[in-house]
């Protein structure tokens, strides 16, 4: 474990600071830092463990020292510790003494550790790793093999290695990169904002070797790794096999060599990174995405989720959805939907129009694909739904997808695709409100009914050059969107 300081004094405190912190969530009371005792004697961190017997409450103290040395703690600092201890003990008998050594400490003091501990128990040394464990267990930092998922997903590569650090409160994790480079991530391995990442920045430059990645380079690599990631995705869904060596070179086009090889590393890694992917397979020598019928509910909801773990290129997602691609998938994970969703079923034609909803809003993959708590917090283990709580998953379950419909819909980016290319013109809605007091309804219910449309426009009238998309309101009594012509696409798809 890291504690990360400006100076070797920070860092010093720093670790009295966590100190204090994790004896306060075990239950110590009065706990201070840089306490000075009998005889000036000086103490890191004190205090008292209160424990009630019948009307009494006895108090049983607790000194520690905290070492964020770099190094073990060696014999003179240990011999000190136990110093300060026999000074306390000849006021307060039963005072627990506890050495915190960031680091651990030497085969010396282990071993004189090992031969006091068996004559007194009220002894104790404390490293990295138990404070680390600790705080684990109190969710305030996320085990290591989750936190290194999370990473690997957000940055589309593997960690060279991975370190838990505290700082001001709270805590992080330092990812290591190749070339002596580092990243700094949040306790459960989520990227930081850029004026958190900065505020660390100063207290990292004391206490760590190598180059902090500025926040816009993260977050310009993970983008392009992603991007890079997406296009292999969608060359998968429209069924092509790619070759795991040879073929990656044809990436790189007549581009310098320095611009290949860096296009070549991008594809590398991204045929590497879904070659560990549920919904991908290694087929002689090819990577190929797995076929609807031998995906389950895991690698589905693996597959639609990761499209969006950082932005997403309308182009990218164009290759594969203009000809329904993707569709097959969907129908799967739809067939799928009580392993989603809790149990959670449609009926046929409900699930029909899921299916066809979800084939055009990318917004209704991610819904159907993430459990909605209100539909799991519904059913209870081993019992059978009733009537009234199906009925009510069924109307949570339409509000959610009614949701991310009308976000595509309204969507600036989005919805010149849809309407060019996908078909998408409008979205229609009916409704009736009442508003209910304790004493009765407010007046008679309200019936309401809307079209609202998306439409294309000749720019160059306002100076402007290439399409432009609009929302606008029609007439109830307009003619239906089927039954009146609309300009050839021009959304452009290179962007």
């Amino acid at each position: 474990m890291l504690v990360l300081g400006k100076t070797a004094d920070d860092k010093g405190a720093q670790l009295e600071a966590l100190v204090r912190r994790i004896l306060q969530h075990q239950g110590y009371k009065k706990v201070r830092l840089n306490v000075v005792g009998a005889g000036g004697n000086e103490l890191d961190v004190k205090g008292i463990h209160e424990l009630l017997v019948f009307d009494e409450v006895q108090e049983t103290p607790v000194l520690c020292e905290a070492k964020a040395y770099a190094d073990p703690v060696n014999m003179p600092t240990w011999q000190k510790f136990l110093g300060k201890l026999f000074l306390e003990r000849l006021e307060h008998k039963n005072v627990i003494g506890m050495l915190v050594a960031l680091s651990g400490v030497n085969g010396n003091v282990a071993g004189s550790y090992e031969s006091l501990r068996q004559r007194d128990r009220s002894v104790f040394v404390v490293d990295g790793d138990v404070m680390v464990e600790h705080s684990e267990k109190s969710d305030e930092i996320g085990a290591l093999d989750t936190v290194k998922q999370a990473v690997v997903e957000r940055f589309h590569k593997e960690p060279e290695r991975m370190d838990p650090a505290y700082y001001g409160g709270d805590f992080y994790w330092v990812v290591r990169w190749k070339n002596d480079e580092y990243s700094i991530v949040d306790a459960h391995g989520r990227m930081l904002p850029v004026q958190d990442l900065e505020a660390l920045r100063p207290a990292c430059e004391g206490s760590l070797r190598g180059t902090m990645l500025a926040a816009d380079e993260e977050r310009a690599a993970a983008e392009a790794e992603h991007h890079t990631r997406l296009a292999v995705l969608a060359r998968l869904f429209c069924g092509e096999r790619i070759l795991i060596e040879s073929e990656l070179h044809e990436a790189s086009g007549s581009r310098s060599t320095s611009e290949s090889s860096n296009i070549v590393g991008d594809v590398t890694r991204a045929v590497t990174s879904l070659l560990g992917e549920p919904f991908c397979r290694h087929e002689d020598n090819h990577l190929v995405l797995a076929t609807p019928e031998e995906s389950n509910a895991a690698s589905l909801r693996r597959l639609f989720l990761s499209l969006f773990e950082d932005t997403v290129r309308i182009s990218a997602l164009a290759r594969f959805m203009v000809d329904h691609h993707h569709k097959p998938y969907l129908a799967r994970m739809v067939e799928l939907l009580p392993h989603l969703q809790a149990g959670f079923e449609l009926s046929s034609d409900e699930a029909s129009t899921l299916l066809d909803l979800a084939v055009l809003f990318p917004s209704v993959w991610v819904r159907v694909a993430t459990e909605m708590p209100v539909i799991a917090n519904n059913r209870v283990a081993g019992e059978a739904i009733t009537p009234e709580a199906a009925e009510s998953n069924r109307t949570s379950f339409w509000e959610e997808i009614l949701d991310a419909v009308r976000s595509d819909f309204s969507n600036q980016r989005l919805f010149g695709f849809l309407y060019d290319y996908m078909g998408v013109a409008e979205l229609a809605m009916k409704d009736e409100f009442v508003v209910k007091t304790k004493n009765g309804t407010v007046g008679a219910p309200v019936s309401f009914q809307f079209r609202n449309a998306i439409r294309q426009f000749d720019a160059a009238s306002i100076g402007q050059i290439g399409p432009m998309y609009a929302h606008v309101r029609v007439f109830a009594n307009q003619e239906e969107p089927w039954e009146s012509p609309h300009p050839d696409p021009q959304f452009p798809l290179n962007e």
